[in-house]
């Protein structure tokens, strides 16, 4: 059976709100993807089950992990006259492909814990869409190619010429970051390439965000462009 229509999508909310002793201590907002359209069951049951999964593990860091940690920053300031600023976690996922029986989407987790700002961090997934199991980026490339020399190379020259346009700021040793830093899990699909991402702090001070470089399809050289066979 042949699937090549995009998955349908709906987002679910999942609010928090911690209290303690009268005093909201941390509070925030999960958008949860919840999958639907022609494929398996048992696939959608997969991808939905691994983002139930997703949530709940938040969930359990914000109960076990952020509001412990409140509660102590309150006491402090209460007893120091300071201000207590509430903590705070959020989610939310921006879905960048979803064709051709591939899923491709990443979540940016938000988590402010006092300071003059928070933090974020991004997870990404691809997914084959008719068996429910996650894509490999070997599968985008010919067999025997070094794919993170391939994908670190082209991070580095365009990170070079953002830096010689004056449109965004990297460490000085960002050459060196890219490959340090590179992961595998770190790279998701787009409508013109991969997409290879770093984490805030990994090659660029905090201003610039996550920085991202898509990577163009290249069907001799790869990364090839996805199809539906």
């Amino acid at each position: 059976m042949k699937f090549c229509s995009p998955l349908v999508f709906e987002t679910k909310e999942i609010p928090i709100r911690i209290e303690y002793e009268g005093t909201i201590i941390c509070g925030g907002l999960l958008s949860q993807p919840i999958f639907s359209g022609e494929t398996r069951p048992l696939a959608l049951r997969l991808i939905n089950r691994y983002y139930d999964h997703f949530t709940k593990e938040l969930i359990y860091y914000c109960n076990n992990k952020l509001k412990p940690a409140a509660i102590e920053d309150l006491k402090y300031r209460t007893e120091n006259g300071f201000p207590f600023i509430p903590f705070e976690l959020r989610s939310d996922y921006t879905v960048t492909y979803n064709k051709g029986n591939l899923l491709s989407l990443y979540t940016d987790v938000y988590e402010y814990t006092g300071g003059a700002h928070g933090s974020t961090l991004r997870f990404s997934d691809m997914w084959h869409t008719p068996i429910g199991l996650p894509a490999s980026v070997i599968e985008f490339f010919p067999r025997g190619t070094r794919i993170k020399k391939v994908l670190t190379d082209a991070a580095t020259a365009m990170a070079a010429e953002q830096i010689a346009a004056g449109t965004d700021m990297y460490f000085d040793d960002y050459p060196a970051l890219i490959k340090k830093n590179f992961s595998y899990s770190n790279i998701y699909i787009t409508e013109t390439g991969l997409a290879l991402f770093y984490q805030q702090y990994d090659i660029a001070p905090y201003a610039e965000g996550i920085p991202v470089f898509v990577i163009p399809f290249d069907n001799e050289k790869g990364p090839f462009m996805p199809y539906c066979p």
